[in-house]
């Protein structure tokens, strides 16, 4: 016999098998709305079972940070060379230097990498890159503050 399981029952499910902390808060509701659409979706009940979801299912704060723990690896170098350049862009009087190999060096990296998109931009295009990636390997839970990764 099956019983229908509340969002609290699904929490205290967790608390109830001292695995309270394998997932926040967050990502728990956003597992159980995730198998509650997915029992619908199946038109029969799942068990509930809190040792098997943390087997299948982990939570991670981005989709980068899991992609990447899963070997998926960031679009290029571009992320140092931008910290470079704003770095170099904060010396003072390196446009008055005498030194002309030095001059060359900056104009260079700030030529190559003026047009990159912005940090925020760029975390943004890497973090959808990295979703996409993990979506081709296995199923996804993105909810805000975090993502839940099924399988790997």
């Amino acid at each position: 016999m099956k019983s229908n399981v509340s969002q609290y029952d699904f929490e205290r499910a967790f608390v109830d098998m001292g695995r309270q902390d394998s997932f926040t808060y967050e990502g728990k509701k956003a597992l159980y709305d995730y198998l509650v659409e997915m029992e619908d979706g199946m038109g029969s009940e799942i068990e509930l079972d809190v040792i098997a979801l943390c087997c299948e299912y982990s939570e991670h704060a981005t989709a980068l940070e899991a992609a990447k723990e899963y070997g998926f690896e960031v679009d290029g170098p571009w992320f140092g060379a931008h910290r470079l350049v704003a770095m170099i862009s904060e010396i003072k009087g390196i446009e008055d230097s005498d030194d002309e190999d030095l001059r060359a060096v900056v104009d260079d990296i700030i030529e190559t990498y003026q047009d990159a998109p912005d940090e925020e931009e760029y975390l943004e295009e890497q973090e959808e890159a990295a979703t996409n990636w993990l979506n081709d390997r296995t199923s996804v839970i993105v909810f805000d503050g975090g993502i839940i990764i099924q399988g790997f």
